[in-house]
């Protein structure tokens, strides 16, 4: 059964929120542009695991784990982790299409399209040995023994793969279910409360990987995004406050919230402290009061007081604000 469905992508919430706001012609757009592909694709790929772990019987006490990170002697994350009272097997999946090609020795794989171009991503085999040694740490720490399985899945089938001699499985989704059943189940390792103990120690140490503030992370000044309030309808900067809410001189919609996902975009994008001044400067907003009464809103966690108020945001908010978009 699966005990821990995929998280929210922070990191691709955070990234389309920059687009939204840096100028088309900024130099780290293609870079940005590349890395929600790049985020979406292996989302995607993940995702064709979902069903196989919904519907297939294994006829055994098992659970999964889907986008688990955690922390040993470094952090790490794994995309499918299959447990059960024998062995874990570590699932790391790829969704990249093309002719592949990765060696041992290099710490880059290579993708070569039919148009010629050549793309270079993290080599998964490195990865999930680096995965692999810091999860057995894991389990050492807190006092697991466990023996840890490792397979690398491609979703894509129609793609060539030139891959050096390897005691990593290299699988496709269907092969999946065979390699799961093949692996060796002579003496029980874990008593079952041993294992709910685990599962319980894994969903409890589990943190949502979170790089915010983005233009700390993606060394962009704030300078460069775009002030103002976004129209939710035609997507323009520069609404303008009225008596009940906030008007679009562009294509003449209105909204009475469109300033809380401005508030929220300088939060992700620049700090999770924000004060009235910044709120004013950010939402492109002249009254001290109307600042003060939009943050007060908010329902953000309050320090200091009078002119020294500083309101946080916490990042955990965001997530519940957003569950339920499909990231």
């Amino acid at each position: 059964m699966i005990v821990k469905y995929r998280s929210m992508s922070y990191k691709l919430l955070g990234i389309e929120t920059a687009l939204r706001r840096l100028p088309k012609s900024h130099t780290k757009i293609p870079y940005l542009q590349q890395q929600v592909n790049i985020i979406n694709a292996g989302i995607n790929g993940e995702k064709s695991l979902d069903a196989l772990f919904e519907n297939d019987a294994f006829y055994e006490n098992y659970f999964v784990f889907q986008d688990l990170n955690l922390k040993s002697t470094g952090l790490f994350q794994i995309d499918y982790l299959y447990i059960n009272a024998y062995f874990a097997i570590i699932f790391e999946v790829k969704n990249i299409s093309g002719n592949i090609s990765i060696s041992i020795d290099n710490p880059r794989l290579k993708r070569t399209l039919s148009n010629g171009q050549i793309d270079y991503f993290r080599n998964p085999l490195r990865q999930i040995v680096e995965t692999n040694d810091l999860f057995n740490d894991f389990l050492g720490m807190h006092g697991f023994e466990l023996p840890i399985y490792q397979a690398i899945v491609f979703k894509q089938s129609n793609h060539a793969l030139d891959i050096e001699k390897t005691s990593i499985p290299i699988l496709s989704v269907r092969d999946v279910p065979s390699f799961i059943r093949s692996r060796a189940r002579k003496n029980k390792v874990l008593s079952p409360v041993q294992l709910v103990d685990l599962v319980e120690l894994l969903l409890k140490k589990h943190r949502d990987y979170i790089p915010f503030p983005i233009s700390t992370h993606y060394d962009i000044p704030f300078s460069d995004f775009q002030k103002g309030i976004q129209c939710e309808m035609c997507n323009k900067f520069g609404m303008i406050k009225m008596m009940r809410g906030w008007f679009c001189r562009n294509c003449g919609s209105s909204s009475k919230t469109a300033h809380i996902d401005a508030v929220r975009d300088f939060c992700i994008l620049i700090n999770p402290n924000i004060t009235n001044e910044q709120c004013r400067t950010f939402l492109k907003i002249g009254e001290t009061k109307v600042a003060s009464r939009i943050l007060k809103n908010m329902n953000l966690s309050l320090i200091g007081s009078n002119r020294k108020r500083v309101y946080h945001m916490n990042y955990s908010k965001i997530k519940r604000d957003f569950d339920g978009v499909s990231h």
